[in-house]
């Protein structure tokens, strides 16, 4: 059964996060069109490494497309302790319960190596599980919750828990399934020596439904534990939550990965074109 622990951080300006020496460096830069991100679990001392930042502050996104290149020449997708996975989540919402910090979001995970992926959706997601990095880490994005670890904890438990998207293009949520690879659509991907770049879109064809796209491939529809505004609030009842770049690293592996956002295919993010 496929383990995944997501790990999040989320911060307006230029951002860098050092775990602690089991972990190694987690880096993110760039504008907000266009975001840079390593992750190295060469050295960890944990079986995976996973990071994700949220691309903004803002958790009023609606719809986006983002273009997700992988630069092999710098990068280790394969070890003897798995494959490296890079993606995107959306409908990323922060929660407070009892002065504490929880995070929900749809995870969209892609396996350069294997040509494969998956989609799920995480619930309760604690911040507090940022035990293993230092506070000093953080001190950039004080204020906000984040963090990078090797904690495998996450499973198909009562708090945190997950499920999965299955069955036939476009899937639907369904309860945790394990081995729930699938292969990605045919001519949806380019991938070279140099390079491996894919695109995922999310869209609302129907106001208050995601429709996730990989390529120009619907993969999953999705209407479950989402936010929407009606059309006093000028979202024309549209869902809305935030947005995240991701990468996991299995011990060995390493990515260093390109998002770049289309602007034009984009709505509710990026409110001007400032820098991090």
């Amino acid at each position: 059964m496929k383990k995944l622990m997501a790990v999040i951080a989320a911060a307006a300006v230029a951002l860098t996060l050092v775990g602690c020496d089991s972990l190694g460096k987690g880096k993110t830069s760039g504008t907000k069109y266009n975001t840079k991100m390593t992750v190295d679990g060469t050295n960890i001392t944990t079986t995976y490494r996973r990071f994700i930042k949220q691309l903004s502050t803002s958790e009023k996104v609606t719809d986006i497309k983002s273009t997700i290149t992988v630069d092999k020449t710098k990068s280790t997708i394969t070890s003897n302790s798995g494959k490296a996975v890079v993606g995107l989540a959306f409908d990323f919402h922060t929660t407070k319960k009892d002065g504490a910090k929880f995070f929900d979001f749809v995870l969209i995970g892609v396996q350069p190596a294997e040509k494969k992926f998956y989609i799920e959706r995480y619930e309760n997601v604690a911040a507090d599980k940022a035990k293993s990095i230092t506070d000093e880490a953080m001190k950039e994005d004080e204020g906000d919750s984040g963090f990078d670890t090797g904690d495998n904890s996450m499973g198909a438990g009562s708090s945190p828990e997950y499920v999965s998207f299955s069955g036939d293009f476009p899937m639907k949520l369904d309860k945790y399934i394990s081995n729930d690879w699938k292969s990605l659509p045919d001519n949806s991907y380019a991938d070279t020596e140099a390079s491996f770049e894919f695109d995922i879109q999310i869209k609302q064809e129907k106001a208050g439904t995601y429709d996730i796209y990989i390529g120009d491939t619907k993969v999953a529809t999705y209407d479950g534990q989402v936010k929407c505004e009606d059309a006093k609030n000028k979202a024309n009842g549209k869902c809305w939550g935030g947005a995240a770049v991701y990468a996991n690293t299995p011990k060995g592996c390493k990515v260093v990965v390109k998002y770049a956002q289309d602007k034009t295919a984009t709505v509710g993010l990026f409110a001007d074109e400032d820098e991090f």
